[in-house]
C-alpha cells in the first residue's frame, strides 16, 4: 500500500492513494528514510532488504515506511527528474508485504530553505512516526532511522527488549570491486570511524558510539523530550544522540545482524562519509588523519579528573583539560553545577551534562593543536595503546587492519 502526501499540510492526514482508510489502519512499527535526489535502483535494494526482513520475521500488523522525499528550493529544478522518476518507481511497487508513506518536499511549495537538509528530513519523518505511536496506529515504540544506500538484515526487525534512549545498529560497508581506489578510501574512512569510537571506548567516555544516521533506533519516549533531529545539513545524528545520551543510555542493537552501507561518494551534504571518500580520492591516504592515541588517555584522565573534582579544578590532574576548559570559558560553569548538586553521583551525572560529545571532540581538536598533532593510519596503528599488539601488527596492511578493528567494534561494549 502506498500512501502519497504531496499537500501543504505539516501533518499530512489523511493520506491519498491507497484504497484502505489510513485512520483505520495500523502498523506493528515504523522506519523513517530521508530521500533527496536518489537513485531508483538504490531505493528499491533498501527496499529489498526491508521485504526480505518481514518475510523472515513475520510481524502481526503491516511495517510501515516512511520516505520523506526532500530538495531545496535552489535545487529543485536540477534535481526534478531523478525525483520524478523515483516517484514513478515508488508507484509502480507491487506485492508489497508493507506499507509507504511518501512525504513529498520536493516540489514548490514545500521544498526546503537552503539552511536546511537532512536533518529537518529526519525531523519530518520521525515526528511523523512519533504521532503515530502516540495514537495507537504503530505498535512498537522504537523509531528506526535508515538512508537510501543502506540494506537492512534479515533480524532488523527484531523485538527490541532493552531500555534504552536509542540503539546504534551494527554496520559494514560495502566496498565498489570495480573501483579498487573508492573502494580502499571507503576502507580507509571506515577504519577511521571504528578506531575514534574505540579510543573513546579506551577514555570511558559515555558519548562512545557511533553516530551514523542510517543506524538510529530511537525509543519515542526520548525523541520527544529530546524534540527531534536537529535541522542541519549535516551532523544532525551526532548533535541528536548528544541529546540522547543525556537523557538514557545509548547500546548496541542486541545481536542483529549489521547493517550494509554503500561506500559511495557524493557531494549532497557539507560533511560524512560520501565528502570524506571524495577528499581522500582527491588527496591521498595521508590528507586522512587520525586522532593521536595518547589524546584518547589524556582524555580518560580528564574524565576521571572531572568526576573527582566536584567542581574545584586543580591544574595538576590534568594540565590540558585545564586549560581546555579555561579556553571554552567553562571553568565557571562546572562551579555552578557543583553548587547545585547534593551528592557525589549527581556531580558524576550533572558535569557530563556541560562536558557533552560535543565538547569531548572539542577536547580531542585541542590536544591535536596543542602538542598531540594527528597521525596517518598506518602511524595511528602501530602507535595505538588501546588496540591489542596482534592488531598493531597491521600497520602496514590497511585492509587486515580495518578487518581487525571490525571484528573489535563489534564485540565492545557501550560505556
Amino acid at each position: 500500500m502506498l500512501y502519497i502526501d504531496s499537500g501543504t499540510a505539516e501533518r499530512p492526514i489523511p493520506m491519498v492513494g491507497g484504497s484502505r482508510a489510513w485512520t483505520d489502519s495500523k502498523w506493528s512499527s515504523a522506519i523513517v528514510v530521508p530521500l533527496r535526489a536518489e537513485n531508483g535502483e538504490r531505493v528499491l535494494r533498501l527496499i529489498s532488504s526491508l521485504r526480505a526482513a518481514l518475510e523472515f520475521q513475520k510481524p502481526e500488523f503491516p511495517t510501515l515506511l516512511v520516505l520523506v522525499l526532500n530538495s531545496l528550493k535552489s535545487k529543485l529544478e536540477a534535481e526534478a527528474l531523478l525525483n520524478q522518476e523515483l516517484r514513478q518507481t515508488l508507484s509502480g511497487l507491487k506485492d508489497l508485504n508493507f506499507d509507504i508513506v511518501l512525504l513529498d518536499h520536493a516540489h514548490e511549495g514545500r521544498s526546503f530553505n537552503e539552511k536546511s537538509g537532512v536533518g529537518l528530513a529526519r525531523k519530518i519523518g520521525c515526528d511523523f512516526a512519533a504521532d503515530l505511536i502516540k495514537s495507537g496506529q504503530v505498535r512498537d515504540s522504537w523509531i528506526r532511522c535508515t538512508d537510501a544506500d543502506a540494506q537492512v538484515s534479515h533480524n532488523y526487525l527484531s523485538e527490541i527488549p532493552v531500555k534504552s534512549g536509542a540503539l546504534i545498529y551494527p554496520f559494514r560497508h560495502s566496498f565498489d570491486a570495480q573501483n579498487p581506489a573508492q573502494a580502499r578510501a571507503a576502507l580507509l574512512y571506515d577504519a577511521y570511524l571504528r578506531y575514534l569510537r574505540l579510543g573513546m571506548v579506551a577514555a570511558r567516555s559515555t558519548f562512545a558510539y557511533h553516530s551514523i544516521g542510517s543506524l538510529i533506533a530511537v525509543h519515542a519516549d526520548s525523541y520527544r523530550v529530546a524534540r527531534g533531529f536537529p535541522d542541519y545539513q549535516a551532523g544532525e545524528d551526532f548533535y541528536f544522540l548528544n541529546k540522547i545520551r543525556k537523557l538514557a543510555p545509548v547500546q548496541w542493537c542486541g545481536d542483529v545482524d549489521p547493517v550494509i552501507l554503500e561506500g559511495r561518494i557524493s557531494n549532497r551534504v557539507p560533511f560524512g562519509t560520501g565528502r570524506s571518500i571524495i577528499k581522500i580520492l582527491s588527496e591521498g591516504e595521508n590528507s586522512w588523519s587520525f586522532y593521536h592515541p595518547e589524546s584518547f588517555r589524556i582524555l580518560g584522565q580528564a574524565l576521571e579528573a572531572l568526576q573527582e573534582s566536584r567542581g574545584v579544578f586543580s591544574r595538576e590532574k590534568s594540565p590540558e583539560f585545564y586549560d581546555f576548559c579555561q579556553s571554552r570559558k567553562m571553568i565557571e560553569k562546572f562551579a555552578n553545577i557543583a553548587r547545585q548538586c547534593k551528592s557525589p553521583a549527581q556531580w558524576q551525572s550533572r558535569c557530563l551534562e556541560l562536558f557533552d560529545g560535543f565538547e569531548q571532540m572539542k577536547f580531542l581538536h585541542y590536544l591535536r593543536d596543542h602538542g598531540h598533532p594527528a597521525l596517518n593510519w598506518g602511524q595511528a596503528a602501530s602507535e595505538s595503546w588501546f588496540l591489542e599488539s596482534k592488531i598493531r601488527q597491521f600497520s602496514g596492511d590497511l585492509a587486515g587492519w580495518q578487518q581487525s578493528l571490525v571484528a573489535l567494534d563489534e564485540s565492545t561494549p557501550f560505556v
